[in-house]
């Protein structure tokens, strides 16, 4: 039951992170909607395959209005913004079932909320004037809790000078309420104002992994290496631009490989290899207002 709670609260914070696209790229023109084809290439099991993976609608001023997914349960979002043009509403329905997260503001904090079949859940955000999030709660509700609200997770950010997020303490709480905790550290460079430097820390407060980021004379990201100390695998992403845009991400690890370009700043492919063989490739397919 716990690890099935854990599962749903990475589904629905403030966003639901699921999907590539939160909001419409901004474009020269507006983006009405984007399609995700899936393609697979062929294999002892059978020819090559493609699929209708997802498909996003946006509203003119580039909100989510909708999103159809056939991976999973073959869901449907519906989006409903308040009269600011906050998240206000997500319905989730398919076949078998329907169910939402609702969004109030306050001054201090924003607050989600879901209901599942047995258990309710809530995400509280506390902000600051400025719209950063100092801290972050999960709370979870259901008959283990006796129905009582109880904290589940924690969050706690730590902000420099220039507003740049450089410490953040998670923990888990059991159901006796003993906590995990893990720490993340962010460096940054003080003459670019950019992120050079962060590292992980597990429940003893060993680094366990450290990312190193790297910038070109233009200050854009040219790389970023990621080490797992305990381990000594790495991960490199390159960052290609062209006229100024970002043209290719390429992530490269032990066994694979993970490609993402764009076309004048506009995310249109993403391929996945493993030992050197393509697993999927996903093609976005754009419509324009």
């Amino acid at each position: 039951m716990r690890k099935l709670i854990l599962l749903i609260i990475l589904l629905f914070p403030f966003c639901i992170n699921a999907q590539h696209f939160g909001k419409a790229p901004k474009d020269s023109k507006p983006v009405k909607q984007i399609t995700e084809w899936t393609t697979f290439p062929p294999d002892g099991y059978g020819p090559e395959e493609t699929i209708k993976d997802a498909v996003y609608k946006f509203r003119r001023d580039g909100q989510l209005d909708e999103w159809v997914t056939n991976n999973l349960d073959d869901e449907i979002y519906y989006y409903h913004y308040d009269d600011k043009q906050r998240l206000k509403e997500i319905e989730i329905k398919n076949e078998k079932h329907s169910r939402k997260v609702e969004y109030t503001y306050h001054l201090d904090r924003k607050i989600a909320e879901i209901k599942e079949k047995d258990i309710d859940l809530r995400t509280v955000q506390y902000i600051d004037k400025k719209g950063k999030t100092l801290e972050e709660k999960t709370f979870w509700k259901g008959e283990p809790t006796n129905n009582r609200w109880a904290l589940m997770t924690r969050k706690v950010m730590n902000y420099n000078a220039i507003d740049s997020l450089f410490g953040v303490m998670e923990y888990t709480f059991d159901d006796n309420g003993k906590s995990i905790k893990l720490k993340t550290i962010h460096q940054f460079d003080p003459i670019i104002k950019k992120k050079i430097k962060s590292t992980y820390y597990d429940a003893k407060g060993k680094a366990e992994k450290e990312t190193t980021y790297y910038y070109n004379g233009e200050n854009q990201l040219k790389t970023k290496e990621t080490v797992w100390l305990k381990t000594a695998e790495k991960e490199k992403t390159e960052y290609k631009y062209k006229n100024g845009k970002l043209w290719q991400a390429i992530t490269t690890g032990k066994d694979y490989r993970y490609e993402k370009v764009y076309k004048n700043g506009r995310y249109i492919r993403y391929k996945e290899y493993e030992k050197g063989k393509l697993l999927f490739l996903t093609d976005y397919q754009y419509v324009f207002y």
